[in-house]
């Protein structure tokens, strides 16, 4: 999922380059003002579900899911579809 919100992102930016400067900057800046919010969770991941969500689509805040396999095999399909 994460790779497909990648590339959707990158797809919506005239310029790529920047835009990975962009988010390279501010996970940088996410683990200096907080070093130990970020040891269980990847800053870059935090950038790239805050971007997808200021897009209108929801991803879990670092892509952090309680438990991924819980919900079941029809999980994605039920959060894509039940809207």
């Amino acid at each position: 999922m994460m790779s497909m919100d990648i590339k959707r992102l990158l797809l919506s930016e005239d310029n790529i380059f920047d835009f990975v400067n962009e988010v390279a900057a501010e996970a940088k800046r996410y683990v200096e003002n907080n070093r130990d919010e970020y040891g269980a969770k990847k800053a870059i991941h935090h950038v790239l579900s805050n971007r997808m969500n200021d897009y209108g689509i929801y991803r879990p805040e670092a892509y952090l899911e309680d438990d991924p396999f819980k919900p079941g095999p029809g999980y994605l399909r039920r959060e894509l579809y039940d809207k």
